[in-house]
């Protein structure tokens, strides 16, 4: 699986591996593991934030009026005449389209193993805060161009301004870190639950 991944390995807990080399197959448990983490990264588009840890808003130093700049640049490059309504309000995060969300999978890769992850290619960025490059045409110039004549546009000139330099071909913007996957202590506390909860199972045990 390309993209961002998580691997969770039985033989990363060497208590809990012991009793899983008594069992025949643990496709099962590792289905159950992974569907956690997947569940666990949905949650936090949902809720925006992972663990303790917030989301902040898209461009948290922006002075008003709000724009999402990259938004709108991606927008006037496949040919709007505008930008989305949404992209003048700050949150919620990584909710555009929603194909984050929905790429996030998980892939038993071994008798031990699961891997939880994404082959979307700007995953990465998000999850870890970086840089992301956008292409910006001719085109893309003067479709902005041409709406920061409009009323509403004229508001965002400062914001916009910078993109129509002549020999800019590529806008960078300094995306911060808005995790979704990685391990938290609740994410912990759940797979530990899952873990015993299904070893009860195949073993025939009670409550502890």
């Amino acid at each position: 699986m390309a993209g961002i991944v998580i691997r969770i390995d039985a033989g990363d807990t060497e208590g809990v591996v012991r009793i899983l080399g008594a069992l025949k197959d643990k496709q099962g448990l590792l289905e159950q593991v992974g569907n956690v983490i997947v569940e666990d990264a949905h949650h936090a588009f949902y809720a925006q934030r992972h663990g303790k840890e917030l989301w902040p808003h898209r461009y948290p130093n922006q002075q008003p009026p709000y724009l999402n700049i990259a938004g709108t640049i991606e927008d006037f490059s496949r040919g709007k005449d505008a930008p989305k309504d949404r992209r003048f309000t700050p949150s919620p995060a990584l909710r555009d389209t929603n194909q984050l969300i929905n790429s996030i999978a998980f892939q038993v890769t071994g008798e031990d193993s699961v891997e939880v992850g994404t082959t979307v290619p700007y995953a990465s960025v998000h999850n870890f805060g970086g840089v992301s490059s956008q292409r910006v045409t001719g085109e893309t110039k003067n479709r902005i161009a041409k709406w920061l004549l409009t009323p509403k546009g004229r508001a965002y000139r400062d914001k916009l301004l910078p993109v129509l330099k002549k020999n800019l071909t590529t806008w960078d913007t300094q995306v911060v870190r808005r995790q979704f996957i990685g391990l938290t202590s609740d994410l912990a506390n759940d797979l530990h639950t899952v873990t015993v909860d299904h070893l009860k199972e195949v073993t025939g045990g009670g409550d502890s």
